[in-house]
């Protein structure tokens, strides 16, 4: 064989190994850009509340269940990996019983919970738990100044401490009104503020603005026109009130989430509820709650926006539920926006049951992951449902298909229900053995190819070249 045809059987060979693996490897590494529905639980009711993604890679999902624990009713974390896998779970169980409906990941890795617990006397309080990064309890705390509370959202605090807004017919000035409690690093108390006039007041969302201070967004009927309207306060790093906006139509505005924009602005999220039916709602205000725009989206009857986020491209995403007033048939509903809330597209899941997803964030791909819960399938009456979209909401069939898999989890160890992906974990390891495989048959035909052309390459000096 000569040394041109070696040289060129060489290439060749290379080339090929390089070809397989740039077409095989996109396929390998495509496991968090597809599309999937999954849904954990027991025989009875789960519900996801809130999903984050983990710093470690993978969701966390919280919420609560009647299925697990040593209470009748318990917070439950579920930890899962890119595609959905469970990792790894754990109950708390609070004083006695514990709703978590609040959750965010900590500057250490670990997770904040906090929702309400129920003690032994029969008391409802406002319930804080910090875990570490598996999922293990490092304490919690109950608030007992608020009275009887319920707890919605959740920060971590520049100083490290926490602060949670909610909902309390105990403290204040009114039927119902809104509070803030601010912790330290451990959740100890430091204080807490209230919120309100004479009638029904409530916070449901809190984040902390660039200045240290706090904007807490909510539903008001004690300001605005009388009728329920969306209320957003910005308050100082100590929760004294700098400015109040209520935001009314004609109808009753609810507000269920607020988020913070890439302008420095705010976004808030809710419905618009008339006696025909109930519309998406997504309201734009500047830094100074001044609205520059709002807009309302309507589905196939009565529609509940419960949360959304601004997307990389500028846009906004809302998801919640449509056809709500038939809680039977129930779906969830996501809707894409662009910058100017102008609708781009709309989808929505579920089955023949109640479906609700009322938690997202966005993915590296462009896609969504959404938690809530179903009772459409799964194993119980309800259960956690964890779905990954494309970056056009789209997923592989509407619903979550039911196909009992094996997980290693903690004790308690929850049921999983996995829809077919498009290139799941197992497709993953098929395609890195495939590249293994090419590649160490690629060396060895070139090593074998060296060795037949041995003699030439020994005469064959390429230093010597004529000058």
């Amino acid at each position: 064989m000569s040394k041109k045809t070696s040289s060129l059987m060489a290439s060749g060979f290379v080339l090929a190994v390089f070809t397989i693996a740039l077409l095989v490897i996109p396929f390998v590494n495509a496991s968090s850009e597809n599309s999937w529905s999954k849904t954990y639980g027991g025989p009875y009711g789960d519900k996801a509340y809130v999903v984050v993604k983990s710093a470690n890679g993978g969701y966390a999902l919280a919420g609560t269940t009647n299925s697990f624990g040593s209470g009748i009713v318990n917070a439950w974390l579920v930890k899962t990996d890119v595609d959905g896998v469970v990792q790894w779970n754990q109950t708390y169980s609070g004083l006695g019983q514990a709703f978590a409906d609040g959750m965010i990941q900590t500057s250490d890795g670990g997770f904040a919970l906090t929702g309400y617990t129920y003690s032994l006397d029969g008391g409802l309080y406002v319930w804080l738990a910090k875990t570490n990064s598996t999922g293990g309890l490092s304490w919690n705390q109950t608030y007992v100044d608020v009275g009887t509370s319920i707890a919605y959202g959740l920060v971590q605090t520049t100083d490290g401490g926490y602060a949670i807004v909610g909902a309390s017919n105990s403290v204040g000035s009114g039927q119902n009104d809104g509070w803030m409690i601010k912790t330290n690093s451990n959740g100890v108390f430091e204080w807490y503020k209230t919120y309100g006039g004479a009638g029904n007041d409530a916070l449901y969302s809190i984040v902390q603005t660039n200045e240290g201070g706090y904007a807490l967004s909510g539903e008001t009927e004690s300001y605005g026109n009388g009728l329920s309207s969306i209320w957003l306060i910005k308050t100082d790093s100590f929760g004294e009130s700098r400015w109040n906006q209520t935001y009314s139509g004609s109808d009753n505005y609810i507000s269920n989430a607020l988020i913070k924009t890439a302008d420095d602005g705010y976004a808030l999220v809710g419905s618009s509820k008339t006696s025909s039916g109930d519309d998406f709602l997504l309201i734009k205000v500047d830094s100074a709650g001044v609205m520059q725009w709002s807009q309302t989206y309507n589905g196939q009857n009565s529609d509940d926006a419960l949360t959304g986020i601004q997307t990389s491209d500028g846009g906004y995403a809302l998801v919640g539920v449509t056809n709500a007033s038939s809680p039977i048939n129930a779906m969830a509903w996501l809707v894409k926006t662009d910058s100017s809330g102008v609708l781009q597209w709309s989808q929505t899941y579920g089955g023949a049951a109640q479906n609700v997803l009322g938690s997202m964030t966005q993915t590296a791909d462009g896609g969504f992951v959404l938690a809530g819960y179903t009772n459409s399938t799964g194993a119980g009456e309800e259960d956690f449902w964890l779905v990954k979209t494309d970056a056009n909401g789209v997923i592989p069939t509407p619903t979550p298909t039911v196909e009992p898999s094996t997980s290693s989890t903690t004790s308690p160890s929850p049921g999983q229900t996995d829809q077919p992906q498009n290139g799941s974990s197992t497709t993953v390891y098929i395609g890195i053995v495939v590249v293994v495989i090419v590649v160490v048959v690629g060396l060895v035909v070139l090593q074998l190819q060296k060795k037949r052309s041995k003699r030439t390459q020994s005469y064959y000096h390429p230093r010597r070249t004529k000058n």
